[in-house]
C-alpha cells in the first residue's frame, strides 16, 4: 500500500471537514457562515469528483458501488415527484437538487480511498477522534453541572440553539429534559440535536472496531465502546432504532459470508 502524497493527504483533512460543516451547529445556527457554507456544500464535492473521474473505471467494477449508484437513483425518483407537487415546488426541487453533491462527494471519496488506501484509515480516526472528544466534552458538561450553573456562560445563537460553558465550549444543551424536576443532560455536543450526535457516535463505534480489526491494537476496542456509550448517552430514540438496525444487518451480512459456497 502506497503513501498517500501531500495533494490526497490535504483532500483526506477536507473530507473531515466536509463532514463536520454538516454536522457541527455553529456553521448554520449563525448567519455570518451562511454563503460561505452553503459555497463549500456545493464546490468542495465537485472537487472531490475528480477523483471519481480519475479512478472511475477501477470502481465501476465493485458491485457495492453499483448498488449504491441503482439504490440513490430509485431515492432520486421516489423523492422528486412530492418535491414537484409540494405546497412550494420552487423550494422542494431545490431541495432535491442538493441531494446531487452528496453523490459527487460520496464518489470523490471512494475514487480518492482507492487512488491513496492509506486515507481510509486516516480519515476514520479522525471521525473516531471526534467522537471520543465529544464525549470528553459530555463528561465535562456534567462535572461542571454539578460544579455550578452550565447556563451562566452560556452562548444563545441568534437561530436558536444554547451552548453551555464560555464560548459554547461544553456544547448544546437545548434538548435536555426533565423528569419530576430532574434534569437530564443529553448528549448533542457541537450537533444539531442528540439524534445527530448519536448516529455519528454509532458510526464511529463501527470505525473505532474496524480499526481494531485492522490495526490489531486494542485501544482502538476500547474507543469503540466509549463511543457507543456516547451514543446513548444522547437518549435518542432515532439512534436506538438505527443502531439496533446496522447490528441486525451485520449480523445478518456475516451469517451469509459464512454459508458454504
Amino acid at each position: 500500500m502506497r503513501s498517500a502524497s501531500l495533494e490526497e493527504r490535504i483532500f483526506g483533512v477536507l473530507i473531515f471537514v466536509h463532514i463536520l460543516v454538516y454536522e457541527v451547529a455553529f456553521f448554520h445556527f449563525t448567519d455570518e457562515w451562511k454563503d460561505l457554507v452553503w459555497a463549500w456544500k456545493m464546490f468542495f464535492p465537485v472537487a472531490c469528483f475528480t477523483y471519481w473521474l480519475r479512478e472511475r473505471s477501477a470502481a465501476q467494477r465493485s458491485p457495492y458501488i453499483s448498488s449504491y449508484k441503482m439504490w440513490f437513483v430509485c431515492l432520486m425518483a421516489w423523492t422528486a415527484l412530492p418535491s414537484a407537487i409540494s405546497t412550494e415546488p420552487t423550494g422542494g426541487i431545490l431541495q432535491w437538487i442538493k441531494q446531487l453533491p452528496r453523490l459527487c462527494f460520496f464518489l470523490g471519496v471512494v475514487g480518492l480511498f482507492l487512488r491513496a488506501p492509506a486515507l481510509r484509515e486516516s480519515v476514520a480516526k479522525m471521525i473516531v477522534a471526534w467522537a471520543v472528544l465529544s464525549v470528553i466534552q459530555y463528561v465535562a458538561m456534567i462535572y461542571a453541572d454539578i460544579s455550578g450553573d452550565i447556563y451562566l456562560d452560556a452562548i444563545i445563537l441568534p437561530n436558536g440553539g444554547i451552548f453551555a460553558g464560555p464560548f459554547g465550549i461544553l456544547g448544546n444543551v437545548t434538548a435536555d429534559v426533565f423528569v419530576e424536576g430532574y434534569r437530564l443532560i443529553r448528549l448533542a455536543g457541537f450537533w444539531h440535536e442528540p439524534s445527530n450526535a448519536s448516529g455519528f457516535l454509532f458510526a464511529a463505534f463501527f470505525l473505532a472496531r474496524g480499526l481494531q480489526i485492522q490495526t490489531g491494537n486494542w485501544l482502538w476496542i476500547l474507543t469503540a465502546y466509549i463511543c457507543m456509550a456516547g451514543g446513548f448517552a444522547c437518549l435518542s430514540n432515532a439512534g436506538y432504532l438505527a443502531f439496533g438496525v446496522a447490528l441486525a444487518f451485520g449480523g445478518l451480512v456475516q451469517r451469509k459470508t459464512q454459508l458454504p459456497v
